[in-house]
């Protein structure tokens, strides 16, 4: 009788155990996922403290203000390079702007860098130097946040800010019948077809469908135009292509120079 009474008690010592075990593991389980809290959230990593040095050394050389590091961007720039990493992104359908808006919202600037094949955060950041495309983006004089990630051997910088801010530079045009080659019906990046005759321009640097002001610096016009398009004028010295309604409307030429207030 008595081994009876202990088998039991030992069987209900073992099930307790498996019990508690399994309401530890559901709890684990079915803890959310915290929110991200921006620039405010204390960061204590070591490898995130490098870049931060990194980059704002070779900031304050060139006579820039530091840059905050920030979570939002810290995790838009890690879902970009698991991406590239294990080849799950489709490179003809990328936009750095659009995956960034996912986590970091409002923006009013963004840029990004990328590298592969490397294996330290030093080597990339002199990489990064020793390119003039990849050099602007960490000598931004209008960003103010960053974040930075790697998966595996890929790395990704992300900046942006969301401070109200003015861009100066030189705009161009673009419409459907100076496109060669384009079909009857040319979509642009948020889906809609070009129409020449809308206040609208292509721009890589404010979110899609948001509004920016431009101003015409030469006769002083000011216009509205919606952010319907991206491009890859910015290679060529321009900052936006207005639409042949956007042109009209600033009283521009072919080029002109204009502000762009965000």
């Amino acid at each position: 009788m008595k081994k009876i009474i202990s088998s039991i008690v030992t069987i209900i010592v073992i099930l307790t155990m498996v019990w508690i075990a399994f309401e530890n593991m559901e709890t684990e389980l079915l803890c959310p996922i915290p929110e991200i809290q921006g620039s405010e959230e204390k960061f204590i990593d070591v490898e995130n403290q490098l870049s931060t040095k990194l980059l704002n050394e070779y900031r304050e050389e060139n006579n820039l203000e530091p840059l905050k590091y920030n979570f939002s961007l810290y995790y838009s720039a890690l879902k970009s390079a698991k991406m590239i990493y294990t080849g799950d992104l489709n490179w003809s359908h990328y936009s750095y702007q659009d995956l960034i808006s996912e986590y970091y919202e409002d923006w009013k600037m963004i840029g990004e860098n990328l590298a592969k094949d490397f294996d330290n955060q030093p080597d990339v950041f002199e990489a990064w130097k020793n390119s003039p495309d990849h050099d602007k983006i960490l000598l931004s004089k209008i960003a103010c946040e960053y974040g930075l990630a790697n998966y595996g051997d890929v790395y990704v910088l992300h900046i942006g800010c969301k401070e109200k801010l003015s861009r100066w530079g030189l705009a161009s045009y673009y419409s459907r019948e100076g496109c060669i080659g384009c079909s009857e019906t040319l979509t642009m990046a948020n889906g809609e077809p070009l129409d020449d005759s809308k206040i609208t321009v292509a721009y890589n640097q404010a979110p899609l469908n948001s509004n920016i002001n431009i101003v015409n610096v030469r006769n002083g016009r000011t216009v509205t135009a919606k952010v319907t398009d991206r491009g890859g004028f910015e290679r060529h010295g321009k900052i936006v292509d207005l639409s042949v309604a956007t042109k009209e409307a600033l009283g521009c030429g072919d080029v002109c120079k204009v502000e762009i207030k965000l």
